[in-house]
This record gives C-alpha cells, sequence and structure tokens, in this order.
C-alpha cells in the first residue's frame, strides 16, 4: 500500500516537472561565444556574449547549435562593449525583437544593420552609443531600421550625439520617451503611422532644426518646422536647433506642452496669443537667452517651472485670466524685477497662496479697475499718463518720446508708489506719485 502510494507520488512529481520545462526556456550554452534559452516555440533568445571586447565585427548567427533559429536578442547581451564597432545579422536572419539595454554603452559602436524580420527595438537598447552617426533605410550606411519596425522603446538612441539623420520606417507607430533625447540629430520626418510620440522623446538635441511630418498622419502635423497635433491645438515641440530669434505661435493654438521650447539658445522674444489657455511644465525651461515674453488675455495657467532658468528675463506681464502658477515657475530668472498682474492684487495673493510661490525680491505690480490720469513737467516737457486695466499709455508735448524704466520703482515718505519716467532730451527726471 505504502509503495504503490509512494509510485504515484513520484508520477505526478514526474509530470509536474515535465510540464513545468514545457512552459519554462531551458538555458543552453551554445558555443564560446553565445548563451541562449530556448524558448516554448523551439526557437532562440540569445541571452549573452561571451566574445572578446574587441573591435571585430559581430555577426548575429540565423541559427545556434545548427538547429535552434534566433529570434530575439535578449537584455544587457552586448551592453558595455566599449570596443565594438560594427554588429551585422545573417542574410536569412528571423531576429523579431532587440532587447532592452541590448547594446546600451557600446560606445565605439558606429554600424549595426538589422534585418527586416525586426518589429521592436527595446528600451535603452543604444543608449550612450555616441559614435553612431547615421541611421538610415535602406542604405546600410550605419544603422538600417527594417521596415517592418513598429516600435522604438524608451531611451533607445538616447545620448547618441553623432547621430545625425535616420529616415523611420513607414511601419512605425510607437516612439518611446526619451528615444532620441540628447541625438545629434539635424531633422526628423514622422511618417504617416505615428500615432504615439513619448515624453521628450527629441528633448535636448541642440542640432535639431526641424520635424517635418507626412501628409497621411492623423495625429501630428509639421507647421514652420515645430510638431503639433493634428487640429494645431497643441504645441509639442519646438527643435532646439530651430533658427530665428522670435516665434509667435499660431493663433488656433491653445496648449504649448510640457518641455515644448525647453533648452532652446536662439529665441530671445516669444508671442503667444489669447487662444492658448495652458503652458505645460518647463515650457520655457533654460532658454537662456529669452528676454521678452507676451502673454495673451485667456491664458489660465503657467505649468510648474515653465520659465524655470530664462536668465534674460527682466519683466513680464502675466493677464488677468491667469489663476493658475504652479511651483517655481520663475526659478532661476536673476534678472527677472518686474512682474506686471493685470488683475488684482488680491486675486494675485490668492494665486501666491494656493501655489506656494516664492518669488524673492521681484517687485509686483497690479492694474486698477478704471481709468486714472497723471502728468509731470520737466523743463517744459509735459508727460501724461493714463493707465487702465488694459494698461499703461504715455504722451507729451513738443513731440519727446517717452523711456520708461520699469526697475526705478520706489516709495516715497506717504507709501505713495512712484515711478520715474525719463523724458529724452532732457537731464531731469520726470516723477508721478499715485497712490
Amino acid at each position: 500500500m505504502k509503495q504503490g502510494k509512494l509510485q504515484r507520488f513520484r508520477m505526478a512529481a514526474m509530470l509536474l516537472i515535465a510540464g513545468i520545462c514545457l512552459m519554462v526556456p531551458v538555458h543552453v550554452h551554445a558555443d564560446e561565444n553565445f548563451e541562449y534559452d530556448i524558448l516554448v516555440d523551439g526557437t532562440t533568445k540569445i541571452t549573452a556574449y561571451n566574445g572578446e571586447n574587441s573591435s571585430e565585427p559581430i555577426t548575429i548567427p540565423k541559427e545556434l547549435d545548427g538547429q535552434y533559429l534566433v529570434t530575439q536578442i535578449g537584455e544587457d547581451v552586448f551592453a558595455g562593449l566599449s570596443s565594438l564597432t560594427t554588429v551585422s545579422f545573417h542574410a536569412d536572419s528571423v531576429v523579431t525583437s532587440i532587447g532592452d539595454r541590448a547594446f546600451e554603452d557600446c560606445s565605439s559602436l558606429t554600424s549595426v544593420t538589422l534585418p527586416d524580420s525586426v518589429t521592436s527595438i527595446g528600451e535603452s537598447a543604444f543608449s550612450g552609443c555616441v559614435a553612431f552617426t547615421t541611421v538610415t533605410i535602406p542604405d546600410n550606411t550605419t544603422v538600417t531600421l527594417p521596415s517592418t519596425l513598429e516600435v522604438i522603446e524608451k531611451n533607445a538612441f538616447n545620448g547618441c550625439s553623432k547621430l545625425a539623420a535616420i529616415t523611420l520606417p513607414a511601419g512605425l507607430e510607437t516612439i518611446g520617451d526619451y528615444a532620441f533625447q540628447k541625438s545629434g540629430l539635424t531633422g526628423i520626418n514622422i511618417p504617416a503611422g505615428v500615432t504615439g510620440i513619448g515624453k521628450q522623446a527629441f528633448d535636448n538635441c541642440a542640432s535639431l532644426a526641424s520635424v517635418t511630418v507626412d501628409g497621411g498622419n492623423t495625429v501630428y502635423q509639421s507647421q514652420d518646422g515645430c510638431l503639433y497635433s493634428k487640429d494645431g491645438k497643441t504645441l509639442y515641440l519646438y527643435p532646439k536647433g530651430k533658427t530665428g530669434a522670435e516665434y509667435t505661435v499660431p493663433a488656433e493654438t491653445t496648449r504649448i506642452e510640457d518641455y515644448a521650447f525647453y533648452s532652446n539658445n536662439k529665441l530671445t522674444s516669444v508671442t503667444i496669443p489669447g487662444s492658448v489657455q495652458a503652458i505645460g511644465e518647463y515650457a520655457f525651461g533654460s532658454c537662456r537667452f529669452l528676454a521678452s515674453v507676451t502673454l495673451g488675455e485667456g491664458l489660465t495657467q503657467i505649468g510648474s517651472r515653465a520659465f524655470i532658468g530664462c536668465s534674460k528675463l527682466e519683466t513680464i506681464t502675466i493677464p488677468a485670466s491667469v489663476t493658475v502658477i504652479r511651483q517655481n515657475t520663475f526659478g532661476g530668472c536673476t534678472a527677472l524685477a518686474n512682474i506686471y498682474y493685470k488683475g488684482s492684487q488680491q486675486q494675485w495673493e490668492q494665486i501666491v497662496s494656493q501655489n506656494q510661490l516664492n518669488l524673492g525680491t521681484v517687485a509686483m505690480e497690479y492694474s486698477y479697475g478704471h481709468e486714472h490720469q497723471f502728468s509731470c513737467v520737466a523743463s517744459g516737457a509735459t508727460v501724461t499718463v493714463s493707465c487702465t486695466s488694459e494698461g499703461c499709455g504715455y504722451t507729451t508735448n513738443k513731440g519727446y518720446k517717452v523711456v520708461i524704466a520699469a526697475a526705478s520703482k520706489a516709495y516715497d515718505g506717504n507709501r505713495h508708489k512712484r515711478y520715474r519716467f525719463p523724458v529724452r532730451g532732457f537731464r531731469r527726471e520726470c516723477y508721478l506719485c499715485r497712490s
């Protein structure tokens, strides 16, 4: 009786083990260069490379041990091979996927030819391959992306600083977060089939001057070299390498996305129309030469750190329609001396309180609900100032031009706001006092 139970237990255990073996890949040492797993469909996934870290080219074989087709390159297989320069695949390769970090930090890698069977490039697959110079299809100049490729995962070509050009295949559908961040791209064309572009996919590409989009794309479009939503309502990217010191956002735009202008060092002036309701976080962050920003009435929200590091920005006027300004919006704006808010002081204090704004020593000015007029006489010239909730106008007799010194605001002994309006051509300064 006991013997029968023992035999039945052994049989059940053997069946269980056999079932598990059918489900789990079997780890096999194929030869001196590659280790691989046999997958449940009988094909293989290369899991490790045991060869030398040298400049000798590596060819991925069609099969291992003469019978197991290679269909996958696993995670980290060639990562860190700093001397590797060239990788190719067998002419009849059936590899379908390149795993996460497969070639990460192969700093000397200049050439990879991927087979047409590849449909997925994993996260950070080529991140840190700083020697890449060109990625094209169908020319095998350096890296060839197959026409069947559908997904480029997160960080795939991040940090490929010498990667100046890439032609994305027509079948591509998704470009992951940071996929080409800090790459050397000078231009990019988005194919018709792309429906998803991850956050900061082309961020900090210093040489990227233009983005174009296939006319058949239903999600994105290009306007003046910038990336927009198909309906033109969302501005996703103003390329860092785009020429021109001034830019006016189109009137149909309603949102400027996170990081849209981030780290652009060419822009000095941006005009944002009243149609724009929201500016995303870091939208203009680190735009070191941005000195003038015009915000249209209709804007309601300014995202966290939207203007952080704009060290040339001295003054900005914020429309009364703005009700939300997130934390540290103007952090690092070392030249910012004045903010003119076109709403009331009470409204502004509510914004500051709700969003915990810390503006340091920045001087605040607020709008008035009705018209105020002031006159001042200096050396025979009269300066008349008319202020309403829409702003201020300045006129003089004798045709002299008024030069406004906005940073000269002070207070007199009666705590009245005192403004200096130097009149060009006169030595004396004209002071106006208002309560």
